[in-house]
């Protein structure tokens, strides 16, 4: 019995609350999790579904918006609709016995949270209030749906009393939190603060529409100073195409606020390049704003059309050029991590440890959500550390009781 995970933080919150659902299920079943953001995560589920020996049930986006996908693939796949995810026990029941079902459609959805060792994903909205020409999410998940500030706070309470040390608030757009109940993303962080424990909030992507209007909700103690505001273009033009509600001279206003209120902030933006109709010009504006607002770290994007949005149907950019503008962004972008990283290089402070890494040391994070790596610590504790070298992906730092650690990370 596996549960397999693409995507987002959101999925992978879906994914804790139907392993927990699952239990100690037996079955020879694998459970497929799937993701509709890019063509080339639909084309590496596709190709694992048709490799799969076992049996399968396929939820998440892909399974939502485009059933006809899957099936075409997989044609005995049992298929879960995301609002139909309170099933899955009984799902995987069903393929085990060779009885694929098709549960799609509405259904009923509750807030669960649950920990991923030191970690806890809590789900504080579903869907989202924008209408991207390029989102096949939306077609998936639909309006914006929040669940209310207490029912919330529950789930956040239960979870440290379970040992999470980091919550993180999981949404499409986190920051429209509430505007369909009248409560706020900084009335929620206010609150989370309140809950008895030792233990951090990340608050997860928000779209720069709601920037400014949610900056207190950084302000609280226990809430990491980490922003993750997609920019997606640096040219008004495309802007427009995408149906993006700002414009370039706003989205820099918004970020100087940002730096002005929190000078250390960690702040991770998104780009999409080759959306249909982008010229170099276009790609031109996005690098010059690339190299003037300087971003911690910048998650490069090749354009691919998805089935069902209206930008799938404009002139596309052939993919050679694609190709060469998302090697030409990814290249400067990583140069541009390492330099920003070795800003912190000196620095003293506190730093929450959180799991282990790959070549031994354990990854902690400061205040600012900055990656940190030493020897020696312990998963949940809180180190004083002194930071003495930087990759793009990490700070390197000693403790009072280790060496640093020589790695690339």
């Amino acid at each position: 019995m596996r549960v397999l995970t693409y995507g987002c933080s959101f999925n992978r919150a879906d994914s804790d609350a139907m392993a927990a659902a699952l239990g100690k299920t037996k079955a020879d079943v694998v459970v497929y999790n799937t993701c509709c953001v890019k063509d080339a995560t639909e084309q590496k589920i596709l190709n694992a579904l048709r490799r799969e020996k076992n049996p399968v049930v396929v939820t998440g986006c892909l399974a939502e918006a485009e059933p006809g996908k899957i099936l075409r693939a997989r044609p005995d796949a049992s298929l879960v609709g995301i609002s139909q995810q309170y099933r899955i026990a009984d799902a995987v029941k069903s393929a085990a016995r060779g009885k694929p079902v098709r549960w799609l459609g509405k259904g009923k959805r509750k807030l669960e949270a649950f920990c991923d060792g030191a970690f806890a994903r809590i789900r504080i909205c579903e869907g989202c209030l924008g209408a991207c020409s390029f989102c096949e999410t939306r077609i998936a998940r639909g309006g914006l749906r929040s669940y209310g500030v207490r029912e919330i706070r529950l789930a956040a309470e239960r979870c440290v009393r379970n040992g999470a040390k980091e919550l993180q608030l999981c949404a499409q757009d986190d920051g429209a939190y509430g505007k369909d109940i009248g409560a706020s993303l900084p009335e929620l962080t206010a609150e989370l603060n309140k809950v008895p424990g030792d233990f951090r909030v990340r608050i997860g992507m928000l779209n720069p529409e709601h920037a400014l209007r949610v900056l207190s909700a950084f302000s609280p103690p226990k809430v990491y100073k980490f922003l993750h505001i997609p920019v997606q273009s640096g040219s008004d033009t495309v802007l427009r195409k995408m149906r993006r509600p700002y414009t370039v001279a706003a989205f820099r206003r918004t970020i100087a606020s940002y730096r002005k209120k929190y000078p250390r902030i960690t702040i991770v933006t998104d780009v999409i390049v080759g959306f249909p109709g982008e010229t170099e010009a276009d790609f031109k504006k996005t690098m010059d704003l690339l190299r003037e607002i300087r971003f911690d770290i910048v998650n490069i994007s090749k354009y691919s059309a998805r089935p069902g949005t209206k930008a799938a149907l404009l002139p596309q950019v052939p993919n050679f050029v694609i190709k060469k503008r998302s090697e030409e962004a990814s290249a400067f972008c990583r140069a541009m991590s390492e330099e920003k990283n070795r800003e912190w290089i000196g620095w003293e402070g506190d730093a929450l440890f959180l799991d282990k890494l790959k070549d031994g040391t354990v990854g902690g994070r400061n205040d600012s959500y900055k990656s940190i790596a030493i020897k020696g610590a312990k998963i949940g504790e809180t180190r004083r550390v002194k930071v003495v070298g930087a990759t793009h992906a990490c700070l390197l730092a000693t403790s009072r009781e280790v060496a640093a650690p020589r790695r690339t990370c």
